[in-house]
């Protein structure tokens, strides 16, 4: 121990030591195709909800796990928000999941980077069609009662490694 407390012992001590180098993409790709199944199975109680599920690794970019989730319109439509079109989605069914998978996903070194909701409908006293973005669960938590989030179609999850 005394060795390390002179100047010598330090510069050999961090001399010795690895410099670790910049992560790289392809590092991350692999990081991420190894958690590919682990994530799809955090999604994997919508299929009873009658929501189709895709996860797939983005193929562009720094590298994403994208979970898409949609209605199928064949199925019941017991969680439908208007019967009028059955492949609108209830956001607040699928809360506790997104919860759940939040924090899930951390653990695993995993982090939600985005959730893009696809819709159609009344949003901002129009009629719109397109994508709403939240960067956190509590901001899409705290954005629950907008009048745009009653009328999704889609929901896209980009998931990123910490």
């Amino acid at each position: 121990m005394k060795y390390l407390k002179t100047y010598e012992g330090l510069f050999d001590f961090f001399k010795k030591k690895k410099k670790e180098g910049p992560i790289s993409i392809n590092n991350d790709k692999e990081f991420l195709e190894k958690h590919l199944e682990e994530v799809r199975s955090c999604f994997l109680e919508l299929n009873d909800q009658n929501i189709n599920l895709s996860v797939v690794q983005s193929s562009i970019g720094n590298g994403e796990i994208l979970v898409e989730l949609w209605k199928d319109e064949s199925k019941d439509n017991s969680f439908f928000t208007n019967s009028l079109d059955p492949s609108f989605i209830k956001l607040e069914d699928l809360m506790e999941t997104f919860r759940f998978t939040d924090s899930y996903l951390t653990e695993l070194g995993l982090k939600i980077n985005r959730y893009e909701l696809t819709i159609f409908g009344d949003y901002d006293n129009a009629t719109y069609m397109g994508g709403i973005y939240y960067d956190s669960i509590q901001e899409l938590e705290s954005h629950l009662d907008k009048e745009g989030t009653k009328h999704i179609e889609s929901v896209l999850i980009r998931i990123t490694k910490l």
